[in-house]
């Protein structure tokens, strides 16, 4: 092989790597979409562009800015001489989705690139706090609030010997002044911040010839993230904070690539290392000021002042590649590779186990050996991991050929067997227990063997079948391993007037030896079912009739069965129909168009069951339910494009819809098990026996459908004034209607309150604090003029 075969494809790799399209100008306008130069040496497109909707939904902009204002969407210039060249391209420079790449080389030798990629990720437009972030990751909220909640919730009374401390009740139920306190301070009257975060990666890579026969490779990338997500935790009741991403990552690769002949071998290491520069983050307790009683001094030992959230810990990793081959005659070929890494982290226990220094198990009756200091100074995790592989492929004679390979995947878990005997939930609720729990190795592996052979008795005609199987082995789970047999049948045949494809797949999944160092069920039943045991079956295929150069049809199908093993909780079936049909259509050069339609359908069957704390034996089948989930989706597309006059006028469409829904339904009654649960298990809401005074218990059999609805229609008329000048206008109509209880309109009643999900429904919630982080729907027309340079 020369150094020109191995070199044009690996400096191809990277001038893709280095100028390919950003995720969001996939499906955007034209001027993203096709920033390319197509024999040209530059290209620059001016827009300017009204966006109706900014700002309306976080959801209209999650992956891409669609801003108001001027624009450059696309800029791409291209230069070389007898010895080198250089190519860059920019895509909506100065916004959050914006794109730089270029690179530069020698002909036949040395290639350098460069790249700057965004990816905005918008969550949410509409969360509301009370808090404010004083500096990075330190939550504060007002003392005003946290003292009148206080005296509502947790008041202090005159100490007794059944309670030293002094702390009173909390309203019982809604009929009690204060029970929804919280909605005095969490309300439709606090201003709205946004749940988004940016990715921002920037690239560098050198590919540098030695020889005829030998590519080396260097590239160094900087990930950097930077915005807030939204963390609910656990309190005492639960709250949720906009938690700061403040994230860097770092990664380095060495490699080389060597080929000659019908030999060719490739080595490649990378160093990474993942560094959060918020690791914790401290969030006042908004229902509490004071830690003592200034009556008798005595402190609180069953609440805190401040909660610590520890997130993601710094971390590092390393791999190494290798990979070879050979070439055999009649046209066998032998492919190996091997990799092995590393990933690890250390963090030192700066910190207790609960930001209370005086946390108990009781304020009557502590348990003397329960403490808040950790028994560790520091704790670090490792991880080994393995991957061996191993391909035969031929085609002995012209009509038979084979493929053979062996995969192996190990996870190696190295980390120590930390012991703890003091726990502390939410930094408010401590327990101690003499017997402690320990961490379990959480290691697995996956090996993977399959063999296929294929005929070609006929011209057109070509039949498959492979089998093979594959073992999970795991360190905890209830089954040592798990093995799946995997066997496919296929054929395809293609004519002049038509081709067709047809698959089906068989997956038999069985467990192997009971996992005796697992961790055992807690009740009959509650077993990993839904990883042990499983049959399922796909059938697939598509047909194309081309009874014409101008006219093409598709029909395609797709149904996919799985059955899991008989179990009291759990996933116990699921199913996933598909049909569509698409139609394409050029009555001449001037005029194409299409349009095509797709049905989708999945159902989920599956069981759960409440499991009260402390009851014995844990599961009651009074306290078990099904529950039945069917989605459907509609999707519809269609377009055209027409040339009106060639070489000067061009106009084209599409419009896409889809109409996602989601429908469940559960039985609470279930044949064989005793009539009327305990809390949800009994199919009232709220569950709770007798009913709580101010509520209206009602008994339900689902939650409300949810449906999604998607509109995206674009037309472009394009004006070709001088071979270098081209002007276009767009119209880009894109419409969501999001009917989600969860995650929809605020509900009602209680419009002013922010309360997604169930809010007031459920009493249960009535201390928690949520951002109320909603997806608003939204109907954006965008219009667009632009004017492109081509020289």
């Amino acid at each position: 092989m020369t150094t020109k075969t191995i070199v044009r494809p690996l400096a191809f790799a990277t001038i893709l790597a280095a100028v390919s399209l950003p995720a969001s100008a996939q499906w955007g306008p034209e001027e993203e979409k096709n920033c390319f130069l197509r024999g040209h040496k530059g290209t620059v497109t001016l827009s300017g562009q009204i966006n109706d909707a900014q700002g309306d939904s976080s959801k209209l902009e999650q992956y891409e800015e669609i801003p108001q204002g001027v624009l450059v969407p696309c800029a791409a210039y291209s230069w070389s001489n007898e010895k080198y060249f250089f190519d860059a391209k920019t895509i909506d420079i100065g916004y959050d989705d914006q794109f730089l790449g270029g690179v530069f080389g020698k002909k036949g030798g040395f290639l350098l690139g460069l790249s700057w990629d965004q990816n905005p990720n918008w969550q949410s437009n509409t969360a509301r706090t009370p808090y404010t972030e004083t500096s990075a990751g330190v939550f504060s909220a007002p003392d005003s609030m946290r003292l009148a909640l206080q005296n509502v919730y947790t008041p202090w009374v005159t100490p007794t010997s059944s309670n030293p401390v002094g702390i009173g009740n909390a309203p019982a139920n809604p009929t009690v002044p204060g029970f929804y306190a919280v909605e005095n301070f969490v309300n439709l009257g606090l201003p709205t911040f946004d749940l988004r975060y940016v990715r921002k990666t920037g690239r560098a890579g050198l590919d540098v010839p030695v020889g005829k026969n030998l590519v080396l490779s260097a590239s160094y990338a900087r990930e950097l993230r930077d915005g807030n997500k939204n963390t609910t935790f656990y309190g005492g009741p639960d709250y949720e904070v906009a938690t700061p991403i403040d994230f860097t990552t770092d990664n380095f690769h060495f490699g080389g690539d060597y080929a000659k002949g019908r030999f060719f071998l490739g080595a490649s290491v990378d160093v990474s290392q993942f560094k959060n520069n918020v690791p914790f983050v401290e969030i006042d307790n908004p229902e509490r000021l004071e830690m003592s009683n200034p009556t008798n001094g005595r402190a609180v030992v069953n609440d805190a002042e401040f909660f610590r959230l520890w997130m993601y810990p710094d971390n590092e990793a390393w791999q190494a590649d290798f990979t070879g081959g050979v070439t055999l005659p009649k046209r066998h070929k032998v492919t190996a590779s091997l990799s092995t890494g590393n990933m690890s982290m250390e963090m030192p226990l700066q910190y207790n186990i609960s930001t209370n220094p005086n946390l108990q198990t009781s304020a009557t009756a502590p348990s003397p050996d329960f403490t808040v200091v950790p028994p560790y100074g520091n704790i670090a995790a490792e991880y080994d991991t393995f991957m061996g592989n191993l391909k035969l492929t031929g085609d002995p004679v012209n009509w038979l050929g084979y493929i053979v390979y062996w995969r192996k995947f190990e996870l190696d878990d190295k980390t120590d067997d930390y012991h703890f005997t003091s726990t502390a939930r939410g930094d408010v609720g401590a327990s101690y227990s003499a017997a402690g729990f320990t961490r379990e190795h959480e290691g697995w592996s996956i090996e993977t063997w399959r063999g296929e052979a294929h005929v070609t008795p006929v011209a057109g005609l070509r039949l498959a079948a492979s089998y093979g199987q594959d073992k999970r082995s795991y360190d905890i789970r209830e089954y040592a391993d798990v093995t799946d047999d995997v066997f496919t049948l296929s054929a395809d045949y293609s004519h002049r007037l038509f081709s067709a494809h047809l698959k089906w797949d068989s997956l038999d999944r069985k467990p192997g030896d009971p996992n005796e160092e697992a961790i055992p069920p807690t009740w009959a039943g509650a077993t990993q079912t839904d990883i042990s045991e499983r049959n399922r079956h796909i059938v697939s295929g598509f047909l194309t009739l081309t009874p014409t150069e101008k006219l093409a049809v598709t029909l395609n199908g797709a149904k996919t069965t799985n059955e899991f093993a008989e179990s009291v909780t759990g996933l116990r079936d699921q199913s996933f129909d598909m049909f569509g049909v698409d139609v394409s259509y050029a009555p001449s050069e001037k005029l194409s168009a299409f349009a095509g339609y797709v049905y989708e359908k999945y159902f989920f069957d599956m069981s759960a069951a409440y499991i009260p704390r402390g009851l014995t034996p844990p599961f009651d089948p009074a306290n078990q339910w099904d529950n039945a989930t069917e989605d459907k989706v509609d999707t519809f597309r269609a377009g055209f494009n027409w040339v009106i006059v060639p070489e000067k006028w061009t106009l084209d469409a599409t419009l896409d819809y889809t109409k996602p829904r989601s429908a469940s339904n559960y039985d609470f009654a279930l044949p064989g098990t005793p009539i009327g649960g305990l809390n949800e298990a009994n199919g009232i809401f709220p569950a709770n026996v007798p009913p709580l005074p101010g509520t209206t218990p009602f008994a339900y059999d689902s939650f409300p459908t949810v449906i999604k609805k998607f509109t995206m229609a674009k037309i472009r008329l394009a004006y070709t004034i001088t071979k270098n000048f081209t002007a276009s206008v767009m119209y880009w109509k894109q419409k969501y209607d999001n009917e989600d209880w969860q995650t929809g309109s605020i509900m009602k009643p209680q419009a002013d309150f922010l309360q997604p999900y169930m809010g007031r429904t459920d009493p249960g919630a009535n201390r928690w604090f949520f951002l109320g982080a909603t997806i608003p729907s939204y109907d954006a027309n965008i219009f667009r003029a632009s004017v492109t340079y081509t020289f």
